[in-house]
């Protein structure tokens, strides 16, 4: 994490949440704190299911939600919990490459009184 100055950003409170729509009924995540240099290391999430398993759930997600049911995965970085920095959130697409630093502002003086 850095801030909009290029700052690291240290000892922040980073979630990660994902799901994936089509095989999962929840969501996971986990938290984790940036290190000394900002950085924080979520490791890669993958599931398996076979073709069948993938028909009968996308059957049953689309029964309840109809055309509202999501069948991709999700994924996304929530960056917060400081009392000098705004929370942020940075959400993945499917297919992209997840974004190599998340910019964190820093909360004016004044909000803080």
């Amino acid at each position: 994490m850095v801030d909009e100055t290029g700052a690291q950003v240290p000892g922040i409170n980073v979630t990660e949440h994902w799901q994936h729509y089509l095989l999962e009924s929840e969501g996971h995540e986990e938290l984790l704190k940036t290190d000394e240099r900002g950085w924080v290391n979520f490791p890669a999430r993958t599931i398996r299911a076979g073709v069948a398993a993938r028909a009968i759930d996308a059957l049953a997600n689309f029964a309840p939600q109809g055309d509202k049911a999501r069948f991709d995965p999700y994924a996304s970085i929530v960056v917060w919990g400081s009392r000098d920095y705004e929370t942020a959130v940075a959400t993945y697409q499917q297919g992209t490459m997840p974004q190599g630093d998340i910019v964190i502002h820093r909360l004016s003086q004044n909000h803080l009184r």
